[in-house]
């Protein structure tokens, strides 16, 4: 498959209100023909405003010539001047081209530095959204249980992480803290709580009696009964059997029945003296004071539990409370076994490291409270509390993602800093060589020389009496004088078109400011031929094909001018006769030459890209271009090239010899068959037995007998019978007689555009 050269602009995606996506795969010279009305000047207009093209074309500079070219431009008094080279300067051309390759390198070293200059950037902005992810996503349980402190940040990844690097003092928080003070700050139904009771424990080393727990409570009495029931240990049971069964009946012993003695009371009574009876007393009113103050405490404690603050956390609570009261319910039992026994040790359980710890429950759970209360007298300042904590507990969290954020950032904002001042030295180099490439310029190039040529060209084109001078205001500028020097007024639209026309195909290889960057350029040119004579369009069409041969061979427009080369072009005409005038010598460039129609239909414009297999190809995939447009000599050549009946391409051969031999070559019918029958040699084929086939120079002589002979109607005298030709036959005469004529050049190129 034969492939086509790719120009600056490979693709344009048209969207406008009548071109509906559609694609344009351009090459290097584009045609495009379509009727007035269809969009050709839409097409301009998107390429001028660089709409839908790609690549970008930033490195070339687009030059449209249309009526708005024309309007922008022409004004009799101020056509802006074009400034081309002046060859006599070598030394300083050479000088110039010099610094303009030193200033493309400073440039391409720039431009290489800016792409690192952006990778680092995008290595960076990629750091920066990872950490971002990372802080989102660490947030996600602090946001549900603390949605107000996110407010404002929560909208945004990069938000949410401006807030985390803002935090000053990164602190691990109490979870259960904040969210009891969140509640409070931003709960409307808050209140405040009273603080739970810290009871006062009684402490049992400071109630009177506690030394008698550890000290056997017995009589001292000095009786023998006394000193009897001593000695058998037995004084607690004599007591308790004495109380519990002093009144028994008959006044017998409760144990062995006897009757007791008569003084057996006054005995009794002697056995327990005054002191034994005191520390009684002590003893019993010991156990009631701890029972009291013990059971008054655990009630409080007991109470504690029915706080309606949320935020106490009373389960270790409750635990610690049962722990003191089973603790208190073993010193009960203990104190109990002394009061029932006076005489034997009891020692109490330790409740003092129950008791610290439940009072720290205690103190924990009021600072608790504390706290709430505080926030719900000052909610704005505990809503700000609140939020710092929050974001100080995040940031926490954050720190080792934080520090490898940090230092990946400082690296690569450093190198970027480093490339940045590396690319900005080179963009100074550059723009410090166009400064002095353009003063080199500046003796070099004028104006002077692209005046005189567009005059030339009014000259040749037969305009008079008007010309191109320097403007007296700005010598920068031209202005258009009549032959008295005054300012020309009241030109033709002709004659306005085709200055404008002029002086735009100098602007293309030209200047508009000595010191203007030199780029390559992109053509664009829609129906230069407005209003002009047929003198004027010759003119323009031999102008265009030249920039075609110059686009096409990416060559100078000119020895002397600018090194500006023809990267592109776009050519768009409703004219006809002037389409096939610029592009007949180039339609078999298949390779570097499209053409397109353009139509238009219920207010939709469609694009025809006129390409077609060729038939006459040895490879049967290969694609040529034809054109949309024929005119009459082209379209016998094409009935000519698609028939295969003998009659019709009799009728046709005649017609295309008569025009192109004798009504453009100038030949007399007989001196045309005279010229070409003299070289027989050219028709004749010789038999394998040495014998000569004339058959195709008779059939040669009677397509020429009759052309340019008016007079004979076509039939007349001509040995003919319908059908007894063979139709290839006459087309290889017909090619015989254009290489008899030298003209094989003409067959070949009519045959393919066909």
């Amino acid at each position: 498959m034969n492939d086509k050269q790719t120009g600056p602009i490979q693709k344009i995606i048209l969207d406008t209100p009548t071109f509906h996506d559609v694609p344009i795969t351009p090459t290097l010279v584009n045609f495009f023909y379509g009727k007035n009305g269809t969009g050709k000047s839409t097409i301009a207009n998107e390429l001028r405003q660089h709409h839908g093209i790609s690549p970008a074309i930033d490195d070339y500079e687009l030059l449209v010539y249309d009526k708005q070219f024309i309007d922008r431009n022409f004004q009799e008094d101020a056509l802006p001047g074009v400034f081309s080279l002046n060859e006599s300067n070598i030394e300083i051309q050479n000088a110039i081209e010099e610094k303009t390759t030193q200033r493309e390198k400073a440039k391409k070293d720039a431009e290489a530095k800016g792409t690192v200059l952006t990778n680092k950037g995008k290595e960076l902005e990629a750091a920066r959204a990872t950490f971002d992810g990372t802080c989102w996503d660490t947030a996600s349980d602090l946001k549900k249980d603390f949605p107000e402190a996110f407010k404002g940040s929560n909208t945004s990844k990069s938000k949410l992480a401006n807030n985390v690097l803002s935090v000053k003092d990164p602190e691990e928080q109490n979870l259960a803290q904040i969210a009891s003070l969140y509640q409070a700050a931003f709960d409307a139904n808050s209140k405040e709580y009273p603080l739970i009771v810290k009871p006062a424990f009684p402490t049992p080393e400071t109630l009177p009696g506690y030394h008698l727990l550890d000290t056997p409570v017995i009589s001292s009495s000095d009786t023998p009964y006394a000193n009897f029931i001593r000695a058998i240990g037995a004084t607690d049971w004599v007591r308790q059997g004495h109380r519990h069964f002093h009144d028994t009946p008959d006044h017998k012993c409760p144990y062995c029945a006897r009757p007791l003695p008569d003084d057996f009371e006054a005995q009794l009574a002697a056995c327990f003296d005054e002191q034994y009876e005191q520390d009684l007393a002590s003893l019993k009113a010991f156990i009631r004071a701890y029972d009291d103050g013990m059971t008054k405490a655990l009630h409080i404690l007991r109470e504690n539990q029915n706080t309606e603050f949320s935020d106490a956390q009373l389960d270790a609570y409750s635990d610690k409370v049962s722990a003191l009261e089973s603790l208190v319910e073993l010193n009960r039992h203990a104190l109990s076994d002394k009061e029932s026994s006076p005489a034997t040790k009891v020692a109490l359980k330790d409740t003092t490291k129950a008791i610290a710890e439940v009072e720290h429950i205690i103190d924990e759970i009021n600072s608790r409270i504390n706290g709430h209360n505080k926030a719900v007298k000052s909610k704005k300042t505990s809503q700000s509390s609140c939020k710092k904590a929050v974001w100080k507990h995040l940031a926490h969290q954050l720190q080792p993602n934080i520090q490898t954020f940090l230092k990946a950032q400082t690296k690569l904002k450093k190198e970027q800093e480093t490339l940045r001042s590396e690319k900005e030295s080179l963009d100074a180099a550059a723009a410090n060589l166009q400064s002095e490439i353009a003063e080199l310029a500046s003796k070099t190039v004028n104006i002077d020389s692209t005046m005189e040529a567009i005059n030339k060209g009014l000259t040749d084109c037969g305009f008079q009496g008007f010309r191109l001078k320097k403007s007296r205001k700005d010598k920068s500028k031209y202005q258009i004088v009549r032959d008295d020097d005054s300012t020309a007024k009241g030109l033709s639209e002709g004659e306005k078109n085709f200055i404008s026309f002029l002086y735009f195909t100098y602007k293309i290889s030209g200047r508009e400011s000595a010191d203007d960057e030199r780029k390559d350029r992109i053509v664009v040119i829609d129906d230069p031929i407005s209003s002009m004579d047929s003198n004027s369009l010759f003119i323009v069409s031999s102008i265009i094909r030249r920039l075609i041969s110059i686009c096409r061979n990416n060559g100078t427009a000119a020895p002397g001018d600018a090194p500006l080369y023809i990267r592109q072009m776009f050519i768009l005409t409703h004219n006809a006769f002037f389409h096939n005038e610029i592009s007949y010598n180039v339609i078999s460039k298949y390779d570097s030459v499209n053409f397109y129609h353009i139509k238009k239909r219920d207010n939709a414009s469609t694009i025809e890209w006129c390409k077609r297999k060729d038939p006459f190809s040895k490879q049967p995939a290969l694609e040529q271009n034809f054109s949309p447009v024929k005119n009459a000599y082209a379209m016998l050549w094409k009935e000519y090239k698609s028939s295969d009946n003998a009659t019709v391409l009799l009728r046709l051969t005649r017609q295309i010899l008569e025009y192109y031999f004798i009504q453009i070559s100038g030949y007399e019918g007989q001196a045309l068959e005279d010229r070409i029958m003299e070289k027989k040699e050219n028709f004749v084929d010789l038999a394998p037995d040495g014998t000569q086939n004339a058959s195709l120079y008779h059939l040669a002589s009677s397509l020429l007998k009759y052309t340019g002979d008016s007079q004979q109607p076509w039939s007349d005298g001509f040995d003919y019978v319908e059908g007894e030709e063979d139709p290839e036959q006459i087309k290889h005469a017909f090619e015989k007689i254009f290489a008899a004529m030298g003209q094989e050049q003409h067959y070949e190129m009519m045959m393919q555009s066909a």
